[in-house]
């Protein structure tokens, strides 16, 4: 406090602009990204949530967060999705929600040196009126490598709305990796 003070009193007010923008710029950026990680039994749990999306008319926003299990074996690391949690916000009473469609996938290399390429899941979610959701994967799928370029672990959320005859649809993309 005593820095602002100084720099008030001294009349800069260029440099007391730029450190307050400075701080913004700082808790944005914390408060946008949330990327944490916790040890369980399996490995380790990273949770990975991207900032919001909002429709063409800012009257809808879409959040998701992605729960990713990530797993060293033989010195390379695995990535697995263990469930994506979303949350859709009305905020214009006008706008309604006629359908979600949640996408999970989760393909690349897999062990021995194999290719992962159907795990996809796709599920329309009824709305309820408190418009959130899980998805879970498949309990069949294969664990990847983490290789970029060549390895998709992520979702996609599609929401269908309408105000008054109007109808669009926006999406929401969580792609870890």
């Amino acid at each position: 406090m005593e820095v602002l003070y100084n720099l008030r009193n001294k009349g800069d007010e260029r440099k007391l602009k730029m450190l307050i923008r400075m701080f913004w710029v700082l808790l944005i950026a914390i408060c946008t990204f949330s990327f944490a990680s916790t040890a369980n039994a399996a490995g380790t749990e990273i949770v990975y949530k991207p900032p919001a999306t909002y429709d063409k008319t800012r009257g809808v926003s879409i959040s998701t967060t992605l729960y990713i299990n990530a797993e060293k074996k033989n010195n390379v690391n695995y990535y697995s999705i263990k469930k994506m949690t979303g949350t859709i916000k009305i905020l214009d009473n006008r706008t309604s929600v006629k359908n979600i469609s949640v996408k999970l996938a989760q393909n690349g290399p897999h062990t021995g040196g194999r290719l992962a390429t159907n795990q996809i899941k796709t599920e329309n979610i009824n709305p309820n009126k408190f418009y959130s959701f899980t998805s879970y994967p498949n309990s069949n799928w294969k664990p990847v490598l983490n290789y970029r370029g060549a390895t998709i672990v992520g979702s996609i959320v599609t929401v269908d709305l309408q105000r008054g005859s109007s109808k669009w649809s926006f999406n929401h993309s969580n792609n870890f990796h």
